[in-house]
């Protein structure tokens, strides 16, 4: 796991439970409980901002759909000139 040169303190609160599957996940990576907390949650952060892009990317290519959609049955006439018999 990287080294994170500047940091911003957070206290969590969790579940008793928790404690015990961190500390066992912690050891089984070979670093420390707050690194693994840090890895975490820095992964879950990018996958949630990911998301968030993905899903205005969508939108934006339902709209463009839509627009062209309508632009395409706007100049339908003038697509079909010199093809009716």
């Amino acid at each position: 796991m990287k080294k994170v040169k500047k940091t911003y303190r957070i206290n969590l609160s969790l579940p008793p439970d928790m404690e015990r599957k961190i500390k066992r996940l912690a050891k089984k990576h070979a670093t420390k409980p707050s690194e693994l907390l840090r890895e975490i949650i820095i992964g879950e952060v990018n996958r949630l901002e990911r998301e968030a892009f993905r899903e205005k990317m969508i939108e934006g290519a339902r709209y463009m759909a839509e627009e062209n959609r309508s632009l395409s049955a706007e100049f339908a006439h003038v697509d079909l000139e010199g093809w009716e018999g």
